[in-house]
């Protein structure tokens, strides 16, 4: 009698990579026939777990604190007590918010002077541009 290397029990022996017949129309696991060398072997997947809905406030809570988390540990604040990342995060936040302001206060008028200029290029006056341009 003839066994294949790494033959299992009484010379039965699986091969490595075994071929499955599905069916992809049901949604729901169905049994698979494993082809093996002495014939077949019925397979059954394991049922799909359902994990738990998280709702979105949790999910952008959970989001926020990780950020936090990952900024905290990046600029070493961690070490920090509580009145140190409080006086921090304040002066950080007030140059982010004094940065936005300025963004607010001189972005429109930057705007307003590039479609002006944009008019002028494209009709070659101002005549028709709108009353902003004709100051």
């Amino acid at each position: 009698m003839h066994t294949k290397m790494g033959a299992g029990l009484h010379g039965l022996s699986l091969e490595p990579f075994p071929l499955f017949v599905d069916s992809e129309s049901s949604p729901l696991p169905s049994p698979k026939i494993l082809f093996g060398v002495n014939g077949f072997q019925l397979y059954t997947p394991p049922p799909k777990s359902k994990r738990p809905r998280i709702s979105v406030p949790a999910k952008l809570s959970n989001y926020l604190q990780v950020r936090y988390y990952q900024y905290e540990v990046t600029f070493g604040l961690y070490m920090m007590t509580l009145a140190e990342k409080f006086i921090l995060n304040a002066i950080l936040v007030t140059i982010l918010a004094g940065i936005l302001y300025g963004f607010y206060i001189g972005l429109e008028p930057f705007v307003v002077d590039c479609v002006c200029k944009i008019v002028y290029y494209i009709t070659g006056s101002l005549a028709n541009a709108p009353m902003l341009c004709l100051r």
